[in-house]
């Protein structure tokens, strides 16, 4: 893959995940399915459950922390099924505990961090 495709896909996937977190505020419409989110992504095609993608959340996420903003990978969950929760992936709970978030609870994190990332965009 062209280094190129990579910052494209990056900036699109920010411009969805910035644009759920200005609007959002814990309703259905802030959050995206990592189905849903590469399937918006036009420059570059990625599976939603590949290592390319899981970098890139990575890499948005780590950026977005820096700036103040939170985790913006927050917003991308897996899609509900009856063995499943709706909740980012095992990847981003990692990187929370990299980026020095002490949590015990998952569902409770991620709603935390949500709010974050939600009041950190409300006023852009």
């Amino acid at each position: 893959m062209s280094r190129e495709k990579w910052v494209k896909a990056k900036a699109e996937i920010v411009q969805i995940l910035q644009g759920r977190a200005k609007h959002g505020g814990g309703g259905s419409d802030s959050i995206i399915t990592y189905g849903e989110l590469v399937g918006l992504v036009q420059s570059m095609s990625l599976e939603p459950h590949s290592a390319d993608l899981a970098e890139m959340l990575d890499e948005i996420s780590t950026a977005e922390n820096e700036d103040g903003h939170g985790m913006l990978s927050v917003l991308v969950v897996h899609q509900f099924e009856s063995d499943r929760d709706q909740l980012p992936g095992p990847g981003f709970f990692k990187l929370a505990r990299r980026l020095g978030r002490k949590f015990t609870d998952r569902q409770t994190f991620w709603v935390e961090e949500s709010k974050r990332v939600y009041a950190a965009w409300a006023a852009h």
